[in-house]
Order: structure tokens, then C-alpha cells, then sequence
């Protein structure tokens, strides 16, 4: 996902420098989350530690992602207060420290459009908590890179329907004479599209846009 970002937003090592100086531990990043998963996923945790999370379902003693559900806006993982009570946020910060994981912050934004749709980043350091600017740079930042993201170049309808087509297997010639045009006029758009998209090439595109929703695919869909 990173290198994603790296094509997609304008800049986007201003933001990485940033979170990787507040979360010299590790940082995390998920964004556009609907329910309980993620259009695009990243972390620089240590991989041990990402094992044994994952190993151990820690997600729900997590007080991040009941953060990430129940509030918005920055915080320091200390001051979250588990919705599940406070043992729970307690024991998860105890396992943590004793990895390393001693002090962090997490800044969760709600889409404008979808309130529902949150995107988090979360940063974790092992010598300090972080000061009330670094909370501040550090949304502010954040928020700088989703709107980059969510207000880049519009799609146009056509190069929506074609790639929902391609979705579906529809060659070129068949997408052409599906919306009317000529292939070359297909392979024009798909480019376009790949760009706005931050794709590498056409079938990564259409996996951003069934992955953002802007295209529909059904379960017998495959590209």
C-alpha cells in the first residue's frame, strides 16, 4: 500500500517523514474502513509484534481500533477510554509496553460524504508520550493526505463503465462496442483512469475502483 500512496498523493513523503518521526516504533494506517475492513492497509510495526496481534485476536482489547468505532478526532492511546471498560485498555497498553510499544497516538477522520467511512492513522514510540503539537501535526497532516486523496480527478461515467466490464472479463473490443466508441478510445480511458487512480496498470485499476465502490462487482466477477 505504500507505494500506492507513494504514486497516488502529491508529497506523500512529507507525511511519511512525519508519521515515521512521531512513530519511530511504528506507525499503522487504514483507510476508508466500512465495518471492519479497510479499502487500504499499511504498518511499520515490527513484524513480531504483528504476528502475535494477529495470532492472538488482539483486536478487541485494542483501545485504537474502539477508538477508531466509538470516537474521532487525536488522542494519546493513554487517555482512550475502552468502550468495553477500562481493564480492557489497561491490559492491551501493559502487553504492548512490554514489547516496546510504550506511548502512542492515533487520530481517527470520518468521511464528509459517509460518516460511517473512517480512516486512522496510529503512531507508537517507546520514550515518551507525544505533546499536544506533535497530537496537532500530526492530524493535520493526516488530514492534508485523505484530502488529497478523496478530491483528486473525478471519473468520468464511461470509464466507469468500462471498467466495470473489464471487471466482468469483457475484452477492449467488447467494452467499445458496449459504450461506443472505438478501442483506441477504450485504451485512452483506461489509462486515464489508471492515473487518477494511482494504479500500475489496468487491472490493479480496477481493483482500486471495485475496492473504493465506485464500480459494482459481484461475486462472479474476476479480473
Amino acid at each position: 500500500m505504500k507505494e500506492l500512496l507513494e504514486r497516488s498523493v502529491a508529497n506523500y513523503a512529507a507525511h511519511s517523514n512525519l508519521f515515521e518521526a512521531l512513530g519511530p516504533v511504528g506507525y499503522t494506517i487504514a483507510l476508508n474502513v466500512r465495518n471492519v475492513t479497510p479499502e487500504l492497509y499499511y504498518s511499520s510495526f515490527p513484524i513480531e509484534w504483528i504476528e502475535r496481534y494477529t495470532k492472538q485476536s488482539f483486536t478487541l482489547a485494542d483501545p485504537v481500533v474502539d477508538f477508531m468505532f466509538m470516537g474521532s478526532g487525536a488522542t494519546r492511546w493513554s487517555d482512550i477510554k475502552h468502550s468495553r471498560g477500562p481493564e480492557k485498555t489497561a491490559m492491551f497498553l501493559e502487553i504492548a509496553a512490554a514489547e516496546g510499544l510504550k506511548f502512542g497516538g492515533a487520530v481517527v477522520l470520518r468521511s464528509q460524504k459517509d460518516p460511517t467511512v473512517r480512516s486512522l492513522v496510529s503512531v507508537c514510540r517507546g520514550d515518551r508520550e507525544l505533546t499536544d503539537k506533535e497530537l496537532s501535526d500530526l492530524e493535520i497532516s493526516f488530514q492534508q493526505l485523505l484530502m488529497k486523496l478523496e478530491f483528486g480527478e473525478k471519473l468520468t461515467s464511461r470509464q466507469l463503465k468500462i471498467l466495470t466490464l473489464m471487471a466482468s472479463g469483457a475484452t477492449r473490443q467488447e467494452c467499445a462496442n458496449s459504450v461506443s466508441v472505438s478501442p483506441e478510445t477504450v485504451k485512452k480511458d483506461v489509462e486515464v483512469a489508471r492515473k487518477c487512480l494511482g494504479a500500475r496498470n489496468a487491472t490493479e485499476a480496477v481493483a482500486i475502483a471495485a475496492a473504493r465502490k465506485l464500480i459494482a462487482v459481484s461475486n462472479a466477477q474476476v479480473w
